[in-house]
């Protein structure tokens, strides 16, 4: 499911994201990372909207002080 519409969609059309050991976001380009992820569909709205979710990343990821940059780059 979308982090931030909420639709669901086929794994592999979603991009994966995981905190890594210092906290930080980082993509899950092979979905192999290990650890909790999270999923956002590939459109750019949600794509725009996914860095400024901090607060429902941290959640998601039961990791309270993920590190998400404003500026952050997807690599479609």
């Amino acid at each position: 499911m979308c982090l931030v519409c909420r639709r669901r969609f086929s794994k592999k059309d979603m991009l994966r994201f995981v905190a890594d050991e210092k906290e930080s976001l980082c993509q899950d380009r092979k979905y192999r990372l290990k650890g909790r992820g999270v999923y956002c569909c590939r459109t750019e709205e949600c794509l725009g909207c996914f860095a400024k979710q901090a607060q429902r990343l941290a959640k998601s990821l039961r990791c309270p002080g993920v590190k998400v940059d404003i500026d952050f780059a997807v690599e479609l």
